[in-house]
This record gives structure tokens, C-alpha cells and sequence, in this order.
């Protein structure tokens, strides 16, 4: 399932394609590549995808993305590419899919830190293998022994978002991981 867009989750996959038809999303900016296929997908539905990677083996993978004219690639920590890309698109409305992670790399908290100093529009973000207080049998991320769970990203959302929305997948499919979805309220 891993090969397959948003690990084979088909319930992810319709929660992210409602949030860019209701909220007119124009761009997708993802960390994480892995094999592309993520990737491949959010170009169907936007005008712009940005993804980042830090392996330079999946980067090379990846390579056939190079045929989508709306797909730029970047290859490097997301934390420190993610500012560059913000700088052009933080006025429009943006979906981010935070998913990066490799070996002792855990961007996540960078990345947050950077949508928060760099964007102008509330975003929607969406953060990949995060642990569902409602469905704990969903995988999850975990380093060092920090589970990647809201409390340890509510600081950053709350620096994001006046009156943040926040909530967890609650049906999953394929790998079966834990989502969070954080936007702003009214």
C-alpha cells in the first residue's frame, strides 16, 4: 500500500479532495515525495505542487514528477526549502501535507515554525502519521521517544491559527495511519 497515493487511504484522499474543491486550494505543498505518487495525485487537482525530499535516492525516483508542468521539486530539509516556496505562494490558498520524516530526520516542527512566520492566508495542514486520540489503533509517528501527537504541535498551530480547528481522521484505509487536520475557524 505504501506505493499508492496517501498509503492506499481512500477516506484521506476524499477529506483532502473536499477541502480543496470547498476552499478553492491552489496550490499543495507536501514534504515528504517518497515515490511520487502522493505527488502525482495533487497535480489532478491544483493548479501548483510543491513537494519537497530530503533522499536523494527517492528524490531520483521520483524523477518521472519532472513531467508535470504544474510539479516543482525540490531536493533538501523541508524546513530550510519550505521559507523559499512560501515567498511566492504564502498569499494564495495553500493545503499543506506534512509528511516528512527520514532516519533521524523530524522536520515537522520547522516546517511549522516556517508556515507560521510566512503565510499570510490561514492555510489548511494536514499532518501524516499523527497519533488519533479516537482511533488509537491508526499508526503513528514516534522519535526519541516523542510521539507526534497535538500536544506536541499545538504550540505551533496555535502561532498559525486564531481560532484553530482541529481534528483527526475518522476512518482510514490502506496503512491505516492517524491524520490530523488543522484550519482556521470562524
Amino acid at each position: 500500500m505504501k506505493d499508492y497515493p496517501f498509503s492506499g487511504d481512500i477516506h484521506l484522499l476524499n477529506k483532502i479532495y473536499n477541502f480543496i474543491h470547498n476552499h478553492k486550494i491552489k496550490s499543495v505543498i507536501e514534504t515528504g515525495t517518497w515515490m511520487g505518487r502522493t505527488t502525482q495525485l495533487f497535480s489532478m487537482m491544483v493548479d501548483n505542487v510543491y513537494t519537497i525530499e530530503v533522499n536523494e535516492e527517492y528524490y531520483k525516483q521520483a524523477s518521472f514528477l519532472n513531467d508535470y508542468d504544474n510539479i516543482r521539486r525540490y531536493l533538501g530539509d523541508s524546513a530550510e526549502i519550505l521559507w523559499e516556496i512560501l515567498r511566492y505562494t504564502a498569499k494564495d490558498p495553500i493545503l499543506f501535507y506534512l509528511d516528512a520524516h527520514w532516519g533521524d530526520s523530524w522536520p515537522l516542527l520547522g516546517e511549522l515554525k516556517t508556515i507560521a512566520k510566512y503565510t499570510v492566508e490561514k492555510p489548511i495542514i494536514v499532518i501524516h502519521d499523527c497519533y488519533n486520540p479516537y482511533r488509537p489503533e491508526y499508526g503513528y509517528d514516534e522519535y526519541n521517544g516523542q510521539r507526534l501527537d497535538y500536544e506536541y504541535v499545538k504550540p505551533y498551530l496555535d502561532k498559525i491559527y486564531k481560532n484553530p480547528i482541529v481534528f483527526w481522521n475518522k476512518e482510514a484505509s490502506g496503512e491505516k495511519r492517524g491524520v490530523l487536520f488543522a484550519l482556521e475557524g470562524k
